[in-house]
């Protein structure tokens, strides 16, 4: 089901339910504000990480002394096989729940289908009214009592980057949040902000500073995402560009920069034009070593891959 058929439904939802999509943000809000009204004596969460099928159907399967009722959690970047579903599906009855989220961009079909169509998927929120909005319904979900105008610069403040712009308002839960806290704390907060980072570390001779820098500020999984996301928006501007010769920036993103900053964005995506295919390999291979390291070496991972992705456009 899409999302406004979903927000009709959300308090009584099927004992088996799936979010997924593109909006981080959206599906990370919509599984607090489950969790937060579920009332069942037990609660697993599972993300990626210590994810095992055992342990799930475990927790679901075997009776309690001390429980009626339990919610399993299951949080994936790219999600779950079909037959692990099914199996952890054998285990979802009238005391036992299952919500399923799934941070993944492509339609999920066969999961879909498993889940006999319960579920969601969230799109991208492309226009300002659409990120405002999702960014109010955060705010009133943590008790942020604040106003259009923050939300404004907040958005803006990311480059209407939707959810980097909602994880910067969820440090103010419960606070009255205004323009000019929100500007004291992002100026603070930005001695080198991503934008910052990636202007500098594309044009400059000596990029060892400035990645030494955004690795001891950035999870590295939140780096390698953050590029992923800054990488296809140029290679969007860039095959605009390659085949029409000019970028409607409203149609493309569902807004329009600044000019100064499309002209830097423009610049950016035709010096990487020749190079984004191996840089997307670079990536994947460094998430998938960060994601199986087991010997607290992922900053170095992280930096030697950086290096590898600035000499492949500088050579």
């Amino acid at each position: 089901m899409y999302e406004a058929e979903f927000n009709k439904i959300k308090n009584k939802l099927a004992n088996a339910f799936m979010l997924y999509g593109s909006c981080r943000l959206s599906i990370f809000l919509n599984l607090e504000i489950i969790k937060s009204a579920d009332k069942s004596d037990e609660r697993l969460i599972l993300r990626d990480s210590d994810y095992k099928l055992e342990k799930a159907i475990n927790f679901l399967g075997e009776s309690s002394l001390f429980s009626n009722s339990k919610l399993l959690v299951l949080e994936f970047e790219k999600g779950i096989s079909n037959k692990d579903l099914k199996e952890i599906l054998k285990c979802v009855n009238s005391e036992n729940r299952l919500i399923l989220a799934i941070y993944e961009t492509k339609a999920l079909k066969d999961l879909e289908l498993v889940m006999n169509n319960n579920f969601v998927r969230f799109f991208d929120k492309k226009t300002s009214f659409e990120q405002i909005s999702l960014l109010q319904d955060v705010a009133n979900f943590y008790n942020i009592k604040t106003n259009e105008i923050a939300l404004q610069y907040l958005q803006k403040n990311y480059e209407f980057d939707i959810f980097k712009a909602g994880c910067e308002l969820l440090k103010y839960q419960n606070q009255i949040l205004d323009i000019n806290t929100l500007k004291e704390h992002c100026e603070v907060d930005n001695a080198l902000g991503f934008d910052d980072f990636l202007r500098n570390f594309l044009n400059t001779k000596e990029p060892k500073e400035y990645i030494y820098k955004i690795i001891e500020n950035e999870d590295e999984i939140a780096l390698i995402n953050k590029l992923y996301s800054s990488l296809l928006r140029l290679f969007t501007i860039s095959s605009n560009l390659k085949i029409n010769g000019r970028i409607d920036y409203k149609v493309a993103f569902g807004y329009t920069p600044p000019r100064q900053v499309c002209v830097e964005l423009e610049n950016q995506a035709r010096k990487l034009s020749k190079f984004y295919e191996e840089i997307f390999a670079i990536l994947l291979d460094a998430e998938y070593e960060i994601k199986l390291d087991s010997n607290n070496s992922s900053k170095e991972i992280m930096y030697s891959n950086l290096l590898k992705i600035y000499f492949l456009i500088n050579s």
